[in-house]
């Protein structure tokens, strides 16, 4: 579902929430669904834009869009 640069991104995004205090409670799974998570990524992926991986960001800002009104 997701290509590797994503996956990557995801990890990252982990990582970076697990820094600021969040270990054990942001999950791959749930950073592109959890309310204060998602948003989070989504403000990361943003500022990433124009750095030569677009289409990766766009497509995971999609998926967080998608996933948001589901939730």
């Amino acid at each position: 579902m997701f290509t590797d640069v994503q996956r990557k991104m995801i990890e990252n995004g982990v990582r970076n929430l697990e820094i600021f205090g969040y270990s054990g409670k942001v999950t791959e799974e749930n950073i592109l669904t959890h309310p204060f998570f998602s948003k989070y990524f989504k403000k990361e992926l943003e500022n990433c834009l124009g750095e030569g991986y677009d289409k990766d960001i766009k497509g995971l800002l999609s998926v967080i869009e998608k996933r948001s009104k589901t939730a």
